[in-house]
């Protein structure tokens, strides 16, 4: 077993590819919207987990929850702040709580749209109207120059607004002092409500920075004991086999379709992230004898292929397995494995690998069988950078028609957002950086009380997650698909089109994984006797080749086609005026 599907159920990870998953951990508390995708992954255990490619989701999880139980807490706050006067007979007090609350999300939401004004002003505004712009406003007084109609319009609108506000504060100043004459132990009692609610918010901040700062001293992230669901996580992303989701073409339109995609819309290796390079179509190899006389070629082909496909397969493994054998200073960090893809379509049916992923001989019968409902690939994945760039590489490979048939298709993992990344700078943990924290918090206190309603979903999603403690995938529920249906660390991605100078790094890695891997099918099929011509051929142009072909797209540079012809790369120059 150890030879051909490798240990892949480490407790966790090496220490070297723990920065992403820190980075992930630190992000759920700044990204709301990762923090709920996440929760949802966790609450949803019908569905297969992604595979997680040189990070640990188990405590993104846990970090998750954490966030979300801080959020939780100020939300529970804001609601205390006017049921507990309520419930002590103050009335009035939470009158004016609740009135106090009110205005600050008014002020939000004014806030929001002036800014979506501003915004709107200064990007349909020419340069010369911006710098004017600027000159007036730093108090110039020696010139006043005209400002065009979109501007003067936002001018002559603004004032408006702040005569509707300054009615409204004049009500609310007249309205407190009213309070504070006739009702004094009233107002009194709200002004420490909403002080102390203040109070609340900051240490909640400081709280969450505290849990930032921990992720850089603990040398594990991984909690010491999991919860049923989170063993379940930890065993289903790091299976051999994986439950993809089938493109369901005709929901999509055409031009809604991903581009650079030769699986259509949802590609069939999630997790891996973004198809940067695929063979399309599959490279043949026809087997053939070396040649010998003046035989045919079909005088020369085997009836028998001389090899069996898992053969090559563990051939592969182990020669690529070598490059993570090397000397640090020219090691090739790598992973290797057995991946076996099946639709969900598929695996409704029967379950099985579910339940035997490390029966060897049904692993070798699936790569022997062309026609099989389940896909083997060998993966070989390459992290960079603490595991932020990750290159994954998988080769498909079959023996059928007296042809051998390699599939080669490869993905790519680009860093996540900078702003997970800031427990790593300079100056971003520590004493300051919880202070700074908490005041960022109370800053943002307008914007938490328009999410008040957020509270209400709290208890759904205990409820969920108490009902997800127990892996339902492996239960016979009719109607129900297990699919992987989307992977953290993809979401948290950057675009592929904005990764700069990370992308030479990922090509770079791609190219020697798959020069390695065309050597080392050369070599087996030499040792086999097969006739390796025709591989050499359409390796070399696959290796040294300027063409990318991925989903039929073909993108030709510094080409020259036909007899004779010569590739030109000087670009033309624009004709003279006279």
């Amino acid at each position: 077993m150890t030879d051909l599907v490798p240990d892949q159920r480490n407790s966790s990870l090496a220490p070297e590819h723990l920065s992403v998953t820190r980075h992930l951990c630190a992000g759920v508390y700044s990204d709301r919207a990762i923090r709920d995708l996440v929760i949802r992954v966790h609450n949803t255990a019908h569905r297969r987990v992604a595979p997680s490619y040189d990070f640990d989701l188990v405590p993104v999880i846990r970090h998750a929850w954490a966030a979300r139980a801080l959020e939780a807490g100020g939300h529970a706050a804001l609601a205390a702040a006017i049921v507990i006067p309520l419930l002590l007979g103050r009335t009035w007090s939470a009158v004016l709580v609740a009135l106090a609350l009110l205005a600050c999300v008014a002020v939000h939401i004014e806030m929001r749209r002036v800014k979506k004004v501003v915004r709107q002003a200064v990007d349909d505004s020419s340069h010369r109207t911006r710098s004017k712009w600027k000159w007036r406003v730093r108090g110039t007084s020696q010139q006043t120059p005209l400002l065009d109609r979109q501007v003067a319009g936002f001018w002559n609108r603004i004032p408006l607004r702040f005569r509707r506000y300054l009615k409204a504060g004049a009500a609310t100043a007249a309205l407190l002092v009213g309070s504070s004459i006739l009702h004094p132990a009233e107002t009194a009692f709200a002004t420490h409500l909403f002080l102390g609610l203040l109070g609340v918010t900051a240490t909640l901040g400081a709280l969450r920075q505290h849990r930032i700062n921990r992720l850089r001293t603990r040398s594990d992230p991984r909690p010491s004991r999991l919860t049923p669901r989170e063993k379940a996580v930890h065993e289903q992303q790091l299976h051999a086999f994986v439950v993809y989701c089938r493109d369901d073409s005709r929901s999509q339109n055409e031009d809604e379709l991903r581009p650079f995609n030769p699986f259509g819309h949802i590609s069939p290796f999630i997790g891996a992230g973004e198809i940067i390079h695929h063979w399309n179509p599959p490279m043949t190899v026809q087997m053939l004898r070396p040649a010998n006389g003046e035989e045919s070629r079909q005088d020369r082909e085997y009836g028998i292929p001389p090899f069996k496909a898992h053969e090559l397969v563990h051939h592969l493994r182990h020669t690529m397995t070598k490059l993570h054998h090397d000397s640090e200073d020219v090691r090739l960090q790598s992973n290797v494995r057995d991946r076996i893809y099946i639709s969900e379509a598929d695996a409704s049916a029967d379950r099985w690998f579910l339940h035997r992923s490390d029966d060897v001989a049904e692993i070798e019968s699936i790569i022997n069988t062309p026609d099989h409902k389940a896909h083997h690939f060998l993966e070989v994945s390459v992290p960079a950078v603490g595991g932020e760039l990750v290159t994954t590489v998988l080769l498909r490979v079959s023996l059928k028609g007296r042809t051998l048939s390699l599939d080669f298709a490869a993905c790519a993992l680009p860093r996540t957002p900078a702003e997970y990344r800031r427990i790593g700078r300079y100056a971003e943990h520590g004493i300051i950086a919880t202070i700074l924290s908490a005041l960022r918090t109370v800053r943002a206190f307008p914007e938490e009380c328009t999410r008040i309603y957020r509270l209400a979903a709290l208890p759904l999603l205990v409820a969920q997650a108490v009902f997800a403690q127990r892996d339902w995938t492996l239960a016979p529920m009719p109607g129900i698909l297990i699919g992987s249906k989307v992977a953290v660390r993809e979401e948290c991605a950057e675009e592929w089109g904005d990764v700069q100078i990370d992308k030479t790094k990922i090509l770079d890695h791609m190219k020697i994984v798959e020069q390695h891997l065309l050597n080392s099918i050369h070599d087996f099929l030499d040792s086999r006797k097969v006739d390796t011509s025709d591989f050499d051929k359409r390796a070399t142009q696959i290796i040294s080749a300027s063409v990318v072909n991925v989903g039929g797209v073909n993108e030709f540079t510094n080409s020259a086609i036909g007899t004779g012809a010569q590739a030109n790369n000087v670009q033309p120059q624009a004709p003279r005026n006279q």
